[in-house]
C-alpha cells in the first residue's frame, strides 16, 4: 500500500533498464551515439506538445474563473460559433446552429463573445427591391413587431420595445 510521500519507483527503474539496455549494447559493438540523439529529439517533441497542452489547460483554468460561458450558452470565438455542450480540461464542444460540432482548445479561443448571458440587441434587415412599396414594407414590419410584443410567453424575456427605423440602400434593395 503507497502513503503519501513515498517515491515511485517505476520511473527509477525505467532509467536503468535503459541505462542497462544501452550499456549493453555498447558492449556488444553497437554505437549508441545516435540512438541517444533520437531520444534527445523524441524528448524535445514531448517538451513542444506538452507546452502546447499547459497553455490550453491554464487558458481554460482562465475562462473557468472568469465565468466566461457555462454550458448551454451561445458563444462565439473567431470563426467558431455556436452552444456550449461540454467543456473538458483542454478543450470547448460547440454544436453550430446548422448541425457541426466544433472541439476547439481553449489555447485557440482567444476573445468570447457570449450570446446568452444578460440581454442581446438584435438588428434584423429586410430586403426589398426597388420595385417594392417601401412604405408597405415598413407597416407590415410594425405589425408584425406589434403582434412579436403581444406574444404572452416572450413579454417576461423583453425589456424594450421593438422599433422600425429608417431605410437605406444597399446595392439592388433597400434594407430597414
Amino acid at each position: 500500500m503507497r502513503r503519501p510521500g513515498d517515491i515511485d519507483e517505476r520511473p527509477l527503474a525505467l532509467f536503468i533498464a535503459a541505462v542497462t539496455v544501452l550499456t549493453i549494447l555498447a558492449g556488444l559493438g553497437v554505437k549508441i551515439l545516435p540512438l541517444i540523439a533520437g531520444a534527445g529529439i523524441f524528448g524535445i517533441a514531448i517538451g513542444f506538445g506538452s507546452q502546447t497542452l499547459v497553455k490550453d489547460v491554464l487558458s481554460g483554468v482562465f475562462y473557468m474563473m472568469d465565468d466566461a460561458f457555462r454550458v448551454g450558452e451561445y458563444i462565439q470565438s473567431g470563426s467558431y460559433k455556436g452552444t456550449v455542450e461540454s467543456f473538458s480540461l483542454r478543450s470547448v464542444r460547440l454544436r453550430h446552429h446548422r448541425g457541426p460540432v466544433y472541439t476547439v482548445p481553449f489555447g485557440e479561443l482567444g476573445a468570447v463573445q457570449n450570446m446568452s448571458r444578460d440581454w442581446v440587441l438584435d438588428k434584423m434587415m429586410i430586403n426589398v427591391t426597388y420595385d417594392s412599396d417601401v412604405d408597405l414594407a415598413a407597416s407590415s414590419s410594425r405589425r408584425s413587431a406589434r403582434s412579436w410584443r403581444q406574444t404572452r410567453n416572450l413579454r417576461p424575456t423583453r425589456l424594450s420595445r421593438s422599433r422600425c427605423r429608417a431605410s437605406t440602400v444597399l446595392g439592388n434593395t433597400r434594407s430597414f
